[in-house]
């Protein structure tokens, strides 16, 4: 589908491209969402906001500023590892 409608750097995956292609174009569209003025990125942000809502499900792609993965209704944010007690790796 994305390769049918014609790929645009704000999507999420462009088929055919590699990994890391794909983490260095998000990086550069995020730092074209970072010279926005602030009006513009709250406009983007509503938008995703409303697509999400009427199409029921989430909207991949670069938005704001912000990475939004396929099938992932939050955006990308950094690993986090769990921090386990002593009697949870005992169970």
């Amino acid at each position: 589908m994305r390769q049918h409608r014609g790929a645009s750097q704000w999507d999420f995956r462009i088929d055919g491209e590699s990994d890391f292609a794909a983490k260095e174009r998000r990086l550069r569209s995020q730092q074209l969402c970072g010279s926005c003025p602030a009006k513009a990125k709250t406009a983007c942000a509503k938008i995703h906001a409303d697509l999400v809502t009427e199409y029921s499900t989430s909207i991949p792609g670069i938005w704001a500023g912000r990475i939004w993965r396929d099938g992932d209704d939050s955006p990308k944010t950094p690993n986090v590892i769990p921090l386990y007690t002593h009697d949870d790796l005992a169970a």
